[in-house]
């Protein structure tokens, strides 16, 4: 393929390929070429080419002469090319390939660039494709005039559009010779004659440019009868009154520092902001986080960066001293050198002063002075080469803001910045578990991690970690060069307190009372919080939302707490708060309509807040509220599967309601009975249990009788007493037929069913079940709707019918993942792995069984009677088959699995199971 040919006719016409000429032939056959040149991909016919070539004297042979010089210049140019189109001819000309075409492309790009200094470099390439005058050659041609003198004048445009540029960029000095050339060329062009005036005056030589407007206007008198333009003259007064806006806009020197130390962690949100960056519609980000996340230091680093790579001047403002938004402005100026104009605003001032340079302006801590956030975007709209980093606890809410959150380190930076700050004092410094758990005690904020590690020097990581329980009070050795207010903990939290109002302030400090966060509900009932106060706090970044919660750093809670707590108000906040979640609570409850019923995995959600009002209420000596909320989560605690942590509360509270003779007393001893005996602790359970039996029992208490003889089964059960179970559940089911307590009875009936399973009478076992089943079918009961299906699978599992067996168990199954009922889950990945074993899955069911172990271990459960015949055969066979190194294995892999991760694992085939994340958080 023929290289592309090159055109060229500012200048003398030339036709290269490779930068070898093009021989075009005779100054006729040129002129031809010429002419089908300046039309390039359009039909020029052939009477117009004979009309262009012999204007006045028209030889009889011209139209034979066009079709020779069309023949000879195909043949060096290419059949391609130069095209027989009728009624002439076509030369296919790529806009690339013209010279002239190149040029008025890239004027068209210098004038719509956003900086002087671009458009400048863009003239410059237009102008030197420049040779001389366009078409030289054929200047005194009639078709070649009109063309000559457009590229002239936009030549000149050019030129004049250069100098501009070259103005602002103050560059004057090197002008004016060349201005002074120029104007004695073209004597009547008055911006280039503004040019030179402008030049000069900033040169210091007012005089020399007041005695250039006399010259011009001598001339222009003497020759054209006329006074210079208005533009002209008004130059001449602006330079004669010492205009200051004449002066070159010549900015102070960046401000910008190199920051002292090399940035840990944080290289992702970099790599995400300059990208912002790279997008020229994005000029303002926000840079928000709560104190001490590091968004200053960030911003500092993206202002390094770009300076680095000489895209933009860099500056930084730090508003932190202001008080009063209208002198933001005023600042910005000052730290740019911007001049003060008397009767203009900084708003204007700035613009003017600034157009044409690309800048970078660090806005450092914006958030007290949010109201001059118009001003900002005034700025923007009116300087297209500005771009905004603001850093701010609370977002401008201006238009064209881009907003990003600085959240807390991940832990991995977060233990390397701790290490990199320490050594500086402490070089023999090492990562330990000490250095990992002060980074989470201060929740990876930067700030406080730097705070942290300032002790390094005087004390070892395992006493930082030691002191830390007062946080706020441990961090206060920050370094002297940082801002005041950056120099403890408390104080960069104080910094934004500082910024709320009076009720801002109120529902922040209420909020402490939290414990892993809460609903709107709950901020609202408590707090008094309404949707404008959270919205606040959360632009604030003192609290910020998290899927439906509201949520606050421990740090930042640790300093609302103190604030409760001097409030005068700690107690009554904190009643608000245990009163609320004990009506949270008690829709756990044993006796609450299943329809109504709050699951553990719904309640999970709150477990610290009800780990709060439990504590609070005990040391607060509040002994209703207290044991109320122990009796409410008693289901709550069994179900869910933290049977050690109840039962510790259940121990303690047990004795406070003997002590009290509480009417909640037979309540907590039923449920301290249960919890005791699914840890194994038979003989505690039992006397607790009895302890309650008598209790309601002098009471004539039905309801309370029937779960105390519930109780007292289930230890006689699991201490092989068949006899003894089975009268009490026989006692149990008659009372509640007897009072209609349908869902008593079916709990006892599934229970009987339990241990007719237990004795291996399979058929009397599956008749009780399914009329438990039934029973809770109507009540909507889903948790005896599962247990039920589990017992029926099981039962199924044992008679060898697996096909029967499957169902009911992936059906419980999927009820005890919905509920987050571990324990019950555990019971059917037993079922489901003795039917993988009966159907040669040895894989699949030694990764179930595994799975099954592990959920009992985790709930720390003692296995019901019922299953334990089942599971021992299954063992037994997984064990001789795959060998207990595999087995373990198996285990470790459910270890660092999810709750949810082993249930998806018990229904995933043998091939895919093993492709579940083994790096998911470890279940509990």
């Amino acid at each position: 393929m023929a290289a592309p040919l090159e055109f060229r006719i500012l200048g003398s016409l030339e036709a290269s390929r490779h930068e070898c000429a093009v021989a075009l032939g005779s100054a006729r056959q040129r002129a031809l070429f010429a002419v089908l040149l300046l039309h390039a991909n359009e039909i020029v016919p052939i009477d117009r080419l004979i009309e262009d070539l012999w204007p006045d004297d028209r030889p009889a042979t011209a139209r034979n002469n066009v079709e020779v010089y069309i023949s000879r210049l195909r043949r060096v140019l290419g059949r391609d090319v130069l095209l027989t189109c009728a009624p002439g001819y076509l030369l296919r000309v790529d806009p690339n390939q013209l010279d002239a075409t190149r040029f008025e492309n890239l004027l068209a790009a210098a004038r719509a660039a956003a900086d002087p200094a671009s458009a400048s470099r863009l003239l410059a390439d237009a102008l030197v494709l420049w040779r001389g005058r366009p078409l030289a050659d054929f200047e005194y041609e009639s078709f070649a005039r009109a063309e000559i003198s457009r590229l002239e004048e936009l030549r000149l445009q050019a030129l004049e559009e250069r100098i501009e540029a070259e103005l602002a960029l103050g560059h004057a000095g090197e002008l004016v010779p060349e201005l002074e050339r120029l104007v004695a060329e073209n004597p009547f062009r008055e911006r280039l004659r503004a040019q030179l005036m402008l030049a000069l005056y900033r040169c210091g030589r007012q005089t020399g440019a007041l005695a250039h407007y006399r010259d011009a206007a001598r001339i222009f008198r003497q020759e054209l009868g006329v006074m210079p333009g208005p533009e002209l003259q008004a130059l001449e007064r602006q330079i004669l009154d010492h205009d200051p806006a004449l002066r070159f806009p010549r900015l102070a020197p960046e401000n910008v520092a190199t920051p002292p130390d090399r940035l840990i962690g944080r290289l992702r949100e970099l790599d995400e902001i300059r990208a912002l960056f790279a997008d020229p519609n994005r000029r303002l980000v926000t840079l928000t986080g709560a104190g001490g996340a590091g968004k200053t230091r960030l911003a500092l680093e993206i202002a390094a960066r770009l300076r680095e790579e000489g895209t933009r001047r860099s500056y930084f403002v730090d508003l932190a001293p202001l008080s009063d938004p209208q002198l933001v402005l005023q600042v910005v100026a000052r730290v740019l050198g911007v001049e003060e104009r008397a009767g203009t605003s900084p708003r204007e001032t700035i613009p003017e002063f600034i157009r044409g340079c690309r800048l970078l302006l660090v806005l450092d801590n914006f958030e007290h002075l949010v109201d001059a956030a118009a001003d900002v975007a005034a700025l923007l709209a009116n300087a297209p080469g500005l771009t905004v980093v603001v850093t701010s606890r609370s977002r401008l809410r201006i238009r064209g803001e881009w907003c990003y959150e600085l959240g807390p380190l991940p832990i991995d930076d977060a233990v390397c910045l701790f290490l990199e700050r320490a050594r500086a004092a402490e070089r023999s410094l090492v990562a330990t578990p000490a250095v990992e758990e002060i980074c989470r005690r201060v929740d990876a904020l930067p700030l406080a991690i730097e705070l942290a590690a300032a002790r390094a020097h005087v004390l070892a990581p395992e006493m930082i970690l030691a002191q830390l329980d007062d946080r706020l009070g441990a961090l206060v050795d920050g370094p002297r060069d940082l801002p005041r207010r950056q120099r403890t903990l408390r104080a960069t939290i104080d910094w934004s307190y500082d910024l709320l109002d009076i009720g801002e302030r109120d529902v922040f400090i209420r909020f402490a009372v939290f414990a892993g966060g809460c609903t709107a509900e709950a901020a609202s009932e408590i707090c008094g919080a309404n949707r404008e106060h959270v919205a606040s706090l959360c632009d604030k970044n003192l609290v910020r939302r998290d899927g439906d919660r509201i949520v606050m750093l421990e740090t930042i809670r640790e300093y609302a707490l103190e604030r409760l707590d001097k409030s005068g108000e700690q107690n009554d906040v904190r009643d608000r708060h245990a009163r609320y979640f004990l009506r949270i609570a008690e829709r756990a409850g044993w006796d609450v309509d299943a329809r109504e019923w709050a699951s553990p995995a719904q309640l999970g959600a709150e477990h610290d807040n009800l780990r709060a009002a439990l504590t609070w209420s005990r040391e607060s000596d509040a002994i209703d509220l207290h044991l109320g909320l122990v009796a409410a989560l008693v289901r709550f605690w069994d179900v869910g599967g933290y049977l050690s942590e109840g039962d510790d509360w259940l121990r303690e509270a047990s004795v406070i309601a003997e002590r009290e003779a509480h009417p909640l007393r037979g309540s907590i001893l039923v449920g301290a009975s249960n919890l005791a005996a699914r840890l194994g602790d038979l003989p505690r359970a039992t006397r607790l249990a009895q302890k309650a039996l008598h209790l309601y029992r002098d009471r004539d208490d039905k309801h309370g009788m029937m779960r105390a003889l519930h109780a007292q089964a289930l230890i006689a059960a699991w201490s092989g007493d068949e006899a003894r179970a089975t009268s009490l559940l026989t006692e149990q089911r008659a009372i509640a037929t007897a009072t209609g307590n349908r869902r008593e009875e079916a709990n006892a009936t599934i229970a009987l069913g339990g241990q007719a399973t237990q004795r291996g009478d399979y058929a009397q076992a599956r008749a009780r079940l399914e009329d438990a089943l039934a029973v809770f079918h109507d009540l909507g009961n889903e948790l005896g709707i599962g247990q039920a299906l589990c017992h029926l699978g099981i039962v199924a599992a044992l008679e060898r019918d697996y096909a029967s067996a499957r169902e009911p168990l992936e059906q419980s199954l999927e009820i005890a993942e919905r509920c987050g009922y571990r324990e019950a889950a555990a019971y059917c990945l037993c079922g489901l792995a003795a039917i993988a074993a009966g159907e040669g899955d040895l894989e699949q069911a030694e990764r179930q069984l595994a799975a099954a172990d592990v959920l009992f271990d985790d709930v720390a459960a003692t296995r019901l009677p019922f299953v334990a015949e089942l599971e021992r055969h299954t063992r037994s066979a997984v064990l001789a088959t795959r060998g207990p190194e595999s087995f373990d294995a198996a285990r470790e892999r459910a270890l660092n699995r999810s709750f949810e991760q082993v249930v998806a694992a018990a229904r995933t085939p043998t091939t895919q199971a093993d492709s579940l994340s083994s790096r998911a958080p470890t279940i509990g």
